[in-house]
């Protein structure tokens, strides 16, 4: 379904150039919850920001269903951490916003927002202003208004690492059943492992260096716990998978130091 090949993507940073990525790969299949797993500052955001349609300055294939990505679509549909609603809509209005071109009659839009209101338990809120709710239930609603406009992949940049440990949880619980009922295909970025755990049936891990790592299949069926043995094994290979990198590139920093120090030195 997505398809990326050869991805790379250059971005002036201090005056300097930098180059994420590196022939990154990866195909996602219809039906699939992938997280995107990784450090800040890998390009998991950026990653996220291309597929969207936002960063165009990049080399190499990126393909949904066979079509090139060239522009913001309502085929992928995206929610940030930071919630991103309109304040002076309500809560119905937000999520029928993306309904309007495609169901111009107003009472049809609003029926089909009160479906994807009902997903995310919060019909009895639909009049409610966005300053009237909280943190938690505003992502709710920026996950429903997403979804309303059935988009072919779901993409969602750390959409609850604002939230406190039981909104979270909650919200989590939310994705899954989602997931399960809609079978929408989902590209979740985080920089947390247990939540990659809970929720992905497939984890990618991104260095810092923007690669990937590992690419690995989740078997247990949800709810999950994150002491299953499963959970528990693959928490181990993350984290020698990330290691291992990481001592590699301090041993090749290390060498070219040595070589740098060397050219200067008046005795060789």
């Amino acid at each position: 379904m997505l398809k990326i090949d050869k991805l790379n993507l250059k971005f002036k940073s201090n005056g300097f150039t930098k180059n994420l990525f590196n022939d990154f790969d990866l195909s996602v299949n219809k039906g699939e919850f992938v997280c995107i797993l990784g450090p800040s500052g890998c390009g998991k955001s950026s990653l996220l920001n291309i597929l969207a349609g936002f960063e165009k300055n990049y080399t190499g294939s990126v393909l949904l269903n066979d079509e090139k990505i060239l522009k913001p679509d309502i085929k992928r549909a995206i929610v940030f951490q930071d919630y991103a609603l309109f304040p002076w809509l309500n809560v119905i209005e937000n999520v029928s916003f993306g309904l309007k071109k495609k169901i111009p009659n107003r009472q049809e839009c609003f029926m089909q927002a009160i479906r994807y209101l009902e997903l995310v338990d919060l019909v009895g809120h639909s009049r409610a202003r966005i300053h009237e709710i909280s943190g938690g239930m505003q992502q709710r609603v920026a996950i429903a208004r997403a979804l309303a406009v059935q988009p072919e992949i779901l993409l969602l940049d750390e959409p609850l690492g604002a939230l406190d440990d039981w909104s979270r949880r909650n919200l989590q619980n939310e994705l899954i059943k989602i997931w399960i009922e809609l079978q929408q295909t989902i590209l979740f970025v985080t920089h947390s492992v247990d939540e990659a755990l809970l929720l992905a049936s497939r984890i990618v891990v991104m260095n810092v260096n923007s690669e990937k790592v590992l690419d690995i299949q989740l078997e247990a069926e949800h709810p999950r716990k994150l002491d299953h043995p499963e959970s528990v094994k693959i928490r181990l290979l993350i984290k020698e998978a990330l290691s291992q990198k990481l001592k590699k590139n301090t041993q090749e920093n290390a060498a070219q130091s040595s070589i740098s120090d060397n050219i200067f030195d008046p005795t060789i």
